[in-house]
C-alpha cells in the first residue's frame, strides 16, 4: 500500500510542477510570447492523443499477466521527455511537454487499476484518501522547487528548470511501486502482440456496446465527463487567471497554492473515512456542488471587483474539494465496475476524463479569443453544475462490486 501511495506523490509532484504551475507561466512568458490559446491548444492536442489511447491500453493491460510493465514504460518516457524540456527551443519544448504529459496520464490508467491490489472493499476509501492526502505532499515539493529557482533564475529558465527537476522527482517517487508492489499475476492465454491488440480492440468495442447493462456506470461516466472537464480546466488555467486577470504576482500565486495544499492533505484522509462510512457517491456529489460555488467565487472577484484576498478562500476550498472528488471518484468507479474488467473500464474511465481535458482547454482558448477569461470561467460554472443532476441519478446503493461482466 505504501508504494502505491508514494506513486500518488510522484504524480502530484509532476502535475503541480508542470501543468499546475510552471508550464502555463512558461507559455505566457515574454521569451515565448504565447497566450491562453497556445496553452489551450497544446493541452487539448495532448489530451486528444491520451483520449484515443486510454481505453485501448486499459483493455490491453487486462490481457497481460501484470500491469506493472505498462506503468514502468509510461513513467520512464514521461521522465525522459521532462528532463529535456527547454533544450530544443519553443516548438521542441511544446512537443516534449506533450509527450511527457501524455505518458504520465496514460500511466494513471494502470496506477488506478492497481488500487484493487492494495485495498479491500472495506478500506478502499481510506486507501484512496491516503493516496490523495499524502500525494498532495508532492505539491509542496513542486512549489518549493519553483520558489528555489525563482530566487536565482529569470523567466523562462526558472520554469524550464522547475519542470526538469520535478520530472526527476517523479522518477524518484515512482521507484517504490516499480520495485516493491507485488502484483498478483493473472492467468492469461499465451498470445502474440498482434493477437492481443486485435483482441483488445474487439473487447473494447464490446465494452462500449455493453454499457447499457450497467446504467449506474453509464450515468456516472457522463457525470465524470462534466465535472472532470471543469476541474481539470480550472486547475490548468487557474494560475494564468490569477496572474493576468486578478494581477497576482508569481510569488502570490505560489503562496496561495501552498495554502491550498495545506488544506488538501488532511482533507484527503478526512474524505476517505467519510467514503467508507457514508459511501463515495455522497462525498462526490457534495464536493462537486461546493466546487461549483468556488468557481463562482473566483468569477465574482473579477466581475464585481471583490477583494483579491478572497483568492485565498478560493485556494483553500479548492484544496478541500479537489481532495474530496479524487478520494471518492476511484472507489465509486470500482464499485460500479464488473469484476475481471477493471483495466478495461478504468480505460473508459480515463478516456471519459480525457475527452473533457481535450474540450476544456479548447473551450477556454475559444472563449478567451472571442470574449474574455471571465466568459470562460462562467462556462466552467455551468459545466460543473450540470454534472450534479447526473450524479443524483447514480444508484445510491450500488453493490460493493458488480459481479457479472459484460457479455
Amino acid at each position: 500500500m505504501g508504494s502505491w501511495i508514494t506513486y500518488d506523490v510522484a504524480n502530484t509532484v509532476f502535475w503541480t510542477g508542470t501543468v499546475g504551475l510552471s508550464f502555463p507561466l512558461w507559455i505566457t512568458s515574454s521569451a515565448t510570447s504565447g497566450d491562453d490559446a497556445t496553452l489551450g491548444l497544446t493541452l487539448g492536442t495532448t489530451m486528444a492523443v491520451v483520449m484515443v489511447l486510454s481505453p485501448f491500453l486499459g483493455t490491453l493491460s487486462d490481457q497481460a499477466r501484470t500491469r506493472m510493465p505498462f506503468l514502468a514504460a509510461t513513467t520512464l518516457v514521461s521522465v525522459a521527455a521532462g528532463l529535456l524540456i527547454g533544450v530544443p527551443g519553443v516548438l521542441g519544448t511544446l512537443i516534449l511537454f506533450s509527450l511527457s504529459l501524455a505518458s504520465m496520464e496514460l500511466g494513471v490508467i494502470f496506477y488506478n487499476s492497481l488500487l484493487a491490489e492494495v485495498s479491500t472493499d472495506a478500506n478502499r476509501g481510506r486507501v484512496a484518501g491516503l493516496g490523495v492526502g499524502i500525494g498532495f505532499l508532492g505539491s509542496f515539493i513542486a512549489v518549493g522547487t519553483a520558489f528555489a529557482f525563482a530566487s536565482y533564475l529569470d523567466e523562462p529558465e526558472r520554469y524550464e528548470w522547475t519542470i526538469r527537476v520535478v520530472a526527476l522527482l517523479f522518477l524518484v517517487f515512482a521507484v517504490p511501486i516499480l520495485f516493491l508492489l507485488k502484483e498478483r499475476p493473472r492467468p492469461v492465454a499465451q498470445s502474440s502482440i498482434l493477437t492481443m491488440v486485435a483482441s483488445s480492440w474487439m473487447q473494447l468495442m464490446g465494452d462500449f456496446r455493453s454499457l447499457h447493462r450497467f446504467p449506474g456506470l453509464r450515468i456516472f461516466l457522463t457525470a465524470r465527463f462534466l465535472y472532470a472537464l471543469a476541474m481539470n480546466t480550472t486547475t490548468a488555467f487557474g494560475v494564468v487567471y490569477a496572474s493576468e486577470v486578478l494581477g497576482l504576482s508569481d510569488r502570490e500565486v505560489q503562496l496561495v497554492l501552498l495554502v491550498g495544499i495545506c488544506f488538501a492533505i488532511p482533507s484527503g484522509a478526512f474524505w476517505g473515512r467519510v467514503v467508507d462510512q457514508r459511501g463515495p457517491l455522497i462525498v462526490l456529489g457534495l464536493n462537486v456542488f461546493v466546487w461549483t460555488l468556488v468557481i463562482l467565487l473566483a468569477l465574482g472577484i473579477s466581475w464585481f471587483s471583490w477583494s483579491q484576498d478572497l483568492w485565498w478562500v478560493v485556494g483553500c476550498m479548492t484544496g478541500v474539494v479537489m481532495a474530496g472528488v479524487w478520494t471518492a471518484d476511484r472507489p465509486l468507479m470500482l464499485r460500479l465496475t464488473p469484476e475481471g474488467y477493471t483495466g478495461e473500464f478504468f480505460g473508459l474511465h480515463s478516456m471519459i476524463g480525457k475527452v473533457g481535458r481535450v474540450l476544456g482547454p479548447l473551450m477556454w482558448a475559444g472563449m478567451t479569443s472571442l470574449y474574455n477569461q471571465q466568459a470562460a470561467v462562467l462556462c466552467l460554472v455551468i459545466i460543473m453544475a450540470s454534472s450534479l443532476p447526473f450524479l443524483s441519478k447514480v444508484p445510491s446503493l450500488v453493490s460493493s462490486r458488480q459481479k457479472d461482466g459484460p457479455e
